[in-house]
This record gives C-alpha cells, sequence and structure tokens, in this order.
C-alpha cells in the first residue's frame, strides 16, 4: 500500500539450491524494511514474471534452519531480496533437470524469475518463482513460459505464449521432460515450462526452436485478491485500484465483530467504523477519516458501488486497531 501504511510480505518457507560449496552461516533474515508494494494501473496490468541476474551476496533462514529468501547483487538492476516459497522451482540448465536442492553458495551466479510485484524497501523484496543455475558460458538461459495455446501445424506442434508473441516449434527431435521424476510430460494450456533456445526468429509473432523442454509441475495458487481474517479465507476480495487496496467495507468488518454505521445527512451517506478501543468517521466520496481528534487522509476515497456495496482502503482499519499485512496468499486483516 502507498505511504508505507501497514507491513507487507510476510513469506517464508523453505529452499535450498545444488551447487558446490558450504552454505552461508544462518541468519533470521532481512530486517528494517519499509514494504510498499509497487503496482501499475489495473489497465496496465503486470507481467508474468521479470528475469534477473545476479550474485549472492546472502541467505537467510527460519529457526529451523530453512531457507526463507536469498540477497543478491546485480550490477545492472542492484541489489534484491528474493523471498522463497515451498512453490519455487530449482532448475540446472547445464543438465536440463531440476537441481540439487541441498547445497546453495554465497558468491554463486544465479539466474531469478520472480513476480513483478516488489516492495519499495531497500533493497527491494518479491517472490521468485524460478532459480536457474549452473549455466554454460555458451549457454542463454531456458526462458519460463505460461502456455496460452497449443496445435498441430503439420506434425509440428507449435504452443503460444507471451501474451500471443511468441510461439514454440516442437518437432521430433526436441526432448520434452518433466521437471521432477515420474512427473507428467504433457503440455497443458495453462501450464508452465521452461524452453531452452538460443535464436528467436523477427517474425510476428516471434518464433522458437526448442532443443528442450521441461514440463513444470502444477501448482495450486492462491488467488491474489483473497482477503483473509483471523486465519480464515472470505469470500470477498479486494481490488487493487491505483495502488491502494480497496475491500468491502462490511464484509470484512462482520468478520472482525466491528461495528459498522450509516447515516445520511443532506444527501451525503456519513460511515462510522467502530472497534474494541477506537471509531473512525468517513464520508463516501471522501479520502479524510476522522478517528478521535486526528484527521487521516486514505490513500483512496471511499466509494459505494451498487447495488450497496461500500468499497473502503484497507488502510481504514488500521485506524480501528486492526492489523493488515499484504503477502502472497493476499491480503491478512489480524484483531
Amino acid at each position: 500500500m502507498r505511504k508505507e501504511r501497514f507491513a507487507a510480505l510476510a513469506l517464508s518457507a523453505t529452499m535450498a539450491f545444488g551447487l558446490s560449496a558450504p552454505v552461508l552461516a544462518a541468519d533470521n533474515g532481512p530486517v528494517n524494511v519499509v514494504p510498499v508494494l509497487i503496482s501499475q494501473q489495473e489497465t496496465d496490468p503486470l507481467p508474468e514474471s521479470v528475469l534477473y541476474y545476479g550474485t549472492i551476496s546472502g541467505i537467510y533462514r527460519d529457526e529451523q534452519g530453512d531457507i526463507t529468501s536469498i540477497q543478491m547483487t546485480s550490477q545492472s538492476k542492484g541489489e534484491m531480496i528474493f523471498h522463497i516459497s515451498k512453490d519455487t522451482l530449482y532448475v540446472d540448465a547445464g543438465n536440463c533437470r531440476a537441481a540439487d536442492v541441498s547445497l546453495l553458495k554465497e558468491g554463486a551466479g544465479l539466474y531469478v524469475f520472480h513476480s513483478a510485484a516488489m516492495t519499495m524497501s531497500l533493497p527491494p523484496q518479491t517472490t521468485a518463482i524460478a532459480v536457474v543455475g549452473n549455466m554454460p558460458m555458451d549457454m542463454g538461459c531456458p526462458m519460463y513460459h505460461k502456455i496460452e495455446a497449443i496445435e498441430n501445424r503439420n506434425g509440428t506442434t507449435v504452443v503460444t505464449t507471451d501474451n500471443g508473441d511468441l510461439e514454440m516449434y516442437l518437432n521430433d527431435e526436441t526432448e520434452v521432460t518433466a521437471y521432477a521424476e515420474g512427473g507428467s510430460k504433457e503440455l497443458k494450456v495453462g501450464g508452465y515450462v521452461m524452453a531452452w533456445y538460443s535464436i528467436v526468429l523477427e517474425s510476428l509473432p516471434a518464433q522458437v526452436y526448442p532443443t528442450h523442454v521441461m514440463v513444470l509441475p502444477e501448482v495450486e495458487v492462491q488467488a491474489p485478491e483473497a482477503i483473509w481474517v483471523n486465519g480464515e479465507r472470505l469470500e470477498s476480495t479486494y481490488r487493487l485500484e491505483k495502488g491502494a487496496y480497496m475491500v468491502p467495507l462490511r464484509a470484512v468488518a462482520e468478520a472482525l465483530n466491528l461495528e459498522v454505521g450509516y447515516e445520511k445527512e443532506n444527501g451525503v451517506q456519513m460511515i462510522t467504523v467502530t472497534g474494541e478501543t477506537a471509531s473512525a468517521a468517513v464520508t463516501a466520496g471522501s479520502a479524510e477519516v476522522k478517528s478521535g481528534d486526528q484527521i487521516t487522509t486514505l490513500d483512496a476515497a471511499v466509494y459505494v458501488e451498487e447495488p450497496g456495496t461500500t468499497w473502503v482502503s484497507a488502510e481504514l482499519f488500521t485506524l480501528v486497531g486492526i492489523s493488515v499485512e499484504e503477502s502472497a496468499e493476499g491480503l491478512t486483516f489480524t484483531k
């Protein structure tokens, strides 16, 4: 959320990546971050993934010794912290297979496909989707793609990706493998692959002829618009509007056992939210909130959507004693 109003990105899980050196000493993770989600306008969607290359400068673990994030340095893109989840993929580029994840090495060079959403902390933080290592000097990085369409053209399988801008041509010479032993090698629309190719023909759409395609495992992805209240997911979802997290007021308030009052004065809707220790009052169409003797300007104005849903910035709830966090699972409200 803009203006650094509430903590974000509580991401942790396990990771290791197969390289030939001992791991960095254990640590508890990045500190002193000022997290804010960087977002584009709704009409300018974020890309599926962004590619970063750099060297590992720090490795962070939880109390169980599991790796939760890695810090990396790049001459062209600067420092970044990549959070690791159980779904992060590890690819051995030189051997075209899933990597041995038992070791990780400070100073190792890695390619990371990561989420386009990141924090405004220093260094920025984001989620690692796929980590690629063991890159031969004469090889380009295998690329991460989502399959959008599959068709057969005269015995050649044509896979469309990159919003229709790239076609991958697979023939009898293309080796297709599964990411994990015993995994599926079936290409499916909506699925993801890593593809090894070097030449991109500048046609419309662009064309590539991979030598190897790795079918990645299906991952159950939590809807990013999910709203969680005290560990329970609501049926309602949030909206990201010009950098502001907007939520349906009554649905969230009732799940938190907060009182919501509505009163019209001179045709203007007045709204009050009351918690155990504080209350906040706002007018529909305005971003100014009165809480006690303080006036706070939210990062977006309250609005009412027919047939009667009131949408407010998630920030409003922090004024009545509610903790709000943004993470890979969505928005979490804790009383």
